[in-house]
């Protein structure tokens, strides 16, 4: 007990000695004045935090009733301004006050503090901060008695001893004084080789004495929990507890237990499996949403946290054991009040579950740091459970269903979802080999136990994280209208005629995602991981070794709120991906060479490295210039390393392009076999080169090389790519033409739909001098003059070749819009006039106009070439916009020039937002000016683009050539006229990549 501990400490120090004791805001007030009036007889000085900090008055009560007994109240490390030291000093409400330089972070506020503890005749006391910062709290006492008080009448600092060893110049202690380093210097110094072992993120910690290493850095987290998680698959005992159930579950079991219930187990949580749960779930919401209702008609307040732990309650009823609780209508249900009672243990069993050996646990008899009575009911339902399930033959789509299944069945016996869905976390090809395994483990189904342990893992996990991660983010929501607003809008663009969500479409809303992932990073439900290391283990290059059996820490909360690790260009605020390609030709630009280094990572959300390629003997994808991307310059590794400077960029590579053709593609994918090892060499390059997806930029299935036969078998390829990216969690994107023609030969839309992620559609390179007239490169809109006469005429189409008609097309033909990904070109094209006077659009022209001096390809010049060109010859260039295509053009006396400028692109971004399109794609970052030559500074078109899709929508659908009207009738089908036969079906999007010599 605390009397009979004080009074060996009483004894052993003497009775001349100072003593005092910390509560640590344990008690309320009443509790603080019982306990103390029992502590009297030891002669204490003060008792230290006997209460919440908050509490001002119940500290002054406190105070009061000591005061006859000779013992003061000490506090103040949790108070964080003067205000709140102003309150307690007038309260009287502490006699010792514990400054805490971390938390007051100010010289002028720590000095006010100090003088204001001087005029109330209060010692300074000041707290180290619980880590050891000695040298700071030894300032302070000195600026508390050179400038303030000039006494050290009851005043004392803390001492922590242990860190001394770190410092250059360490502070000592000699006869209870400290000793200022002598050395010049501000004597807190520390050695280097203790910064790089401590600094965040990766560094020691201290449990006693055992030391832990904890890891910050996002890199070395996914090397330890997912390249080598064979090493690190062992957890942390929750205390020193043992109990039959418990130590069954998967977060419990160990070694060779834990992979055979965790191979068994995985499979329950495919997309499949989740998807026939979900009418479950929309019964228990149909309920909630009821009693919502009820409470806005009659305009009651409602307990967030509570109401929510009541739909989470009904649904894990409902999923986990297809029980119906009803828990919103009786609060008093068995189900919901067991479950309130395990996660609100008795502090004692908490602590004593930590603190006593598993023996002395085990004499006590106690297995669980959970209430035993209320395991017990979980476990004994699900019996009953299983027991009456065995006997009935109807079928449950729940979790108890999926249990006893796997129950029933060995490992090697996966039903066909399973072996299709296995996307479960870190499942790697090794770990299942392992587990597969004949002298692993005779035993390859689940216990009757291990079923009852995972069914409560089921409702562990869910019920207190739900409802505490819906309760903050109606919170944050609140805090935040705007994006309320935008959240409400997404979702009501989802919603069916019936009212109802699909969960195909329920599993993309991107906005809705980014709400949920931000709430998570501001509210973790764990505030850290730790994993067991099975073997030695070199932890990078850090130096670190971590021995076999020791513990590795990951401190999730502290990562999720650092500012080095975390952008603060929250996906919250910018849910529209801007999609950027890099083209890696572009190094060879020898009049204004692009390189990694150039690359603005900050702006764009994914960057598509282009491009790589397919083997014309193996048809395996292949780097497209080794000499550049890996042996000389090692740009792809350079390219990853972005990631680095912005943890939230997604960095993919893109194969094929306009220069590859359709030959090689349309023999690979008609074969079945050479289809499977290209998607095999396509994980394996993903895995070996850390992409984070593939972009198939494979343009133009069915022509330029291709077959008949490739827009079914496209089909298939991005069904064998997408089930074998799903266990590795890469994305699937691919770049798609804008080309009615293209679009009838080479794609089933609706099957875009669903394989991809996305599909980025090249809204641009319309018309160019390879046609015999002047036009735009990407027109929004068609201009009433271009009717069927004028094509039959100029053998040109005007009808579907604008942005406007590609989209409404794709809509019509089952692409949704938050798959739609819409491209802005960063360049222009261009033409040579017949002459002088033959200078408007639908003029007939010679072909193409001169390359630039940058990208050398004739008809086309990017941006930093056009906005050089054109102030350095200023007088030379005529300017003007087309009110229907929103876009600019510019003329001399020889070259028309149809391009973009920042105001076209605010009437594409516009266009855009308005048909609720899911983002914007920009070919390419190398054409935009990148070294701010033109006065607009770096990357102007890319800046507009960000700006624009991050803005309110009051700005940000304002468009300076014109009205953006987003057109929602289905496009026109009247016949295109047949084309003459030099033209391409669609025209080049990239240049040629040249490769060195």
């Amino acid at each position: 007990s605390p009397i009979y501990r004080l009074s060996i400490i009483r004894e052993e120090i003497g009775a001349d000695s100072l003593l005092m004791v910390d509560a640590n805001q344990r008690w309320d007030v009443d509790e603080a004045i019982a306990w103390m009036k029992q502590l009297t007889d030891f002669g204490l000085l003060w008792i230290e935090e006997p209460t919440s900090p908050d509490d001002v008055l119940g500290h002054a009560r406190i105070a009061q009733a000591l005061k006859p007994y000779g013992i003061g109240v000490a506090t103040g490390e949790q108070c964080q301004n003067r205000v709140l030291f102003k309150q307690y000093l007038q309260a009287q409400g502490l006699q010792f006050l514990q400054i805490d330089s971390c938390r007051l972070g100010g010289v002028n506020e720590i000095l006010s503090i100090i003088l204001m503890a001087h005029k109330f005749g209060v010692p300074v006391c000041p707290h180290a901060g619980g880590v050891g910062l000695c040298e700071y709290v030894q300032h302070l006492s000195m600026w508390d008695y050179v400038s303030v008080s000039g006494s050290t009448d009851n005043r004392m600092i803390e001492y922590v001893r242990h860190l001394s060893e770190h410092y250059t110049y360490p502070a000592s202690a000699t006869r209870g004084r400290y000793v200022a380093p002598k050395h010049p210097g501000y004597g807190c110094e520390m050695k280097a080789a203790s910064i790089q072992y401590y600094e965040f993120p990766n560094g020691t910690i201290f449990e006693g004495n055992k030391a832990i290493v904890q890891v910050g850095d996002p890199d070395l987290i996914k090397q330890i929990l997912v390249t080598d998680f064979h090493v690190f698959a062992g957890r942390r005992g929750i205390g020193n507890v043992r109990h039959p159930i418990m130590d069954l579950t998967l977060v419990a079991a160990k070694g060779d237990d834990w992979r055979r219930i965790r191979w068994i187990v995985s499979p329950t949580f495919t997309p499949k499996k989740m998807k026939r749960m979900y009418p479950l779930v929309r019964q228990s919401l149909a309920t909630f949403l009821d009693t919502l209702d009820t409470y806005a008609v009659n305009k009651r307040e409602i307990n967030a946290k509570d109401m929510y732990g009541c739909y989470a309650m009904d649904v894990i009823a409902n999923c986990a054991f297809a029980t119906k609780t009803n828990s919103l209508k009786d609060p008093n249900n068995q189900f919901l009040m067991n479950a309130r009672k395990v996660f609100s243990p008795p502090v004692w069993r908490v602590l004593i579950g930590f603190l006593l050996p598993t023996n002395a646990l085990n004499f006590l008899n106690i297995r669980t740091l959970f209430e035993e009575k209320s395991l017990d009911f979980f476990s004994q339902t699900m019996r009953e459970i299983i027991k009456t399930r065995k006997k009935s033959e109807t079928k449950f789509n729940d979790f108890v269903e999926l249990l006893m299944k796997a129950k029933e069945r060995s490992d090697g016996n996966r039903d066909e979802s399973d072996r299709h869905e296995d996307h479960y976390i870190n499942e790697e090809n090794d770990e299942k080999k392992k587990v597969l395994d004949n002298n692993l483990t005779p035993i390859k189904c689940l216990t009757e136990d291990e079923v009852l342990a995972q069914g409560f893992s089921f409702f562990a996990a869910g019920f207190e994280t739900t409802s505490s991660t819906l309760s903050f983010c109606s919170y944050e929501l609140a805090l935040n209208p705007d994006v309320q607003q935008k959240l409400y809008e997404e979702v009501m663009s989802s919603v069916d005629t019936n009212g109802e969500i699909d969960y195909e479409v329920l599993t993309k809303l991107p906005f809705l995602d980014a709400v949920i992932t931000e709430t998570l990073r501001l509210h973790s439900t764990a505030l850290k991981l730790t994993r067991k290391a099975a073997e030695d283990y070199r932890l990078g290059d850090t130096g670190i070794t971590i021995p076999k059996g020791d513990i590795v820490e990951i401190p999730i909360h502290a990562i999720h709120h650092s500012e080095e690790i975390i952008d603060h260009n929250d996906y919250v605020k910018n849910p529209h991906p801007i999609v950027c390609y890099f083209g890696s030709w572009a190094w060879y630009h020898e009049a204004e060479r692009f390189d990694i280094d150039d690359v603005n990572y900050e702006l764009c959300t994914h960057i598509n490295y282009g491009f790589a390629k397919i083997d014309e003997y193996n048809y395996t994808i292949q780097m497209f210039d080794p000499y550049l991307d890996y042996t000389h310059f090692q740009a792809y590794q350079r390219f990853i390393d972005l990631k680095k400077k912005n943890p939230n960029l997604t960095t993919m590579i893109s194969l094929g392009g306009w220069n590859e053709g359709s030959e090689k593609y349309s023999d690979m994918v008609t074969n079945t076999d050479m289809r499977r090892r290209f998607v095999r060499s396509v994980v394996d390059f993903l895995d070996e080169h850390n992409f984070d997806g593939l972009d198939l930029d494979w343009e133009h299935p069915g022509s330029r090389g291709g077959a008949a036969t490739d827009k079914q078998n496209y089909v298939k390829l991005l069904e064998e790519l997408r089930e074998a990216f799903e266990p590795k969690g890469y994305l699937l994107t691919a770049a798609i033409s804008a080309s009615k023609e293209t679009i009838n030969g080479a794609f089933v839309v609706p099957k875009l739909n669903e394989l991809l992620d996305w599909a980025n559609i090249m809204t641009y390179d319309y018309h160019g001098g390879f046609d015999n007239y002047i036009g735009h490169n990407a027109p929004l809109y068609k201009r009433p003059d271009e009717t069927p006469d004028l094509e039959k005429q100029l053998h040109t189409d005007y009808t579907h070749f604008t942005v406007d008609y590609s989209i409404n097309y794709y809509l019509s033909l089952g692409l949704s819009k938050d798959k739609m990904v819409m491209g802005v070109p960063f360049y222009g094209r261009g033409w040579t006039l017949l002459d002088a006077q033959h200078n408007h659009i639908h003029d007939e022209a010679k072909g193409m106009s001169p390359a630039g001096w940058i990208g050398g390809e004739p008809g086309v010049l990017g941006y930093n070439e056009l906005c050089q060109m054109f102030k350095k010859n200023a007088s030379d260039w005529q300017h003007s916009n087309d009110s229907h295509y929103l876009a600019p053009y510019s003329w001399t006396k020889d070259t028309f020039i149809g391009h973009e400028d920042k105001e076209s692109l605010q009437c594409k971004i516009a266009y855009l937002k308005a048909k609720g399109l899911k983002g914007a794609m920009v070919w390419a970052l190398e054409n935009d000016d990148f070294k701010g030559r033109c006065g607009d500074g770096k990357y102007p078109l890319l800046q507009t683009v960000y700006s624009m899709l991050n803005g309110d929508d009051k700005h940000s659908m304002q468009c300076p050539y014109g009205e953006v009207i987003p057109t929602t009738a289905p496009p026109t089908t009247t016949p295109k006229p047949t084309s003459p036969t030099t033209k391409p079906t669609d025209p080049p999007t990239t240049s040629p990549t040249p490769t060195p010599t």
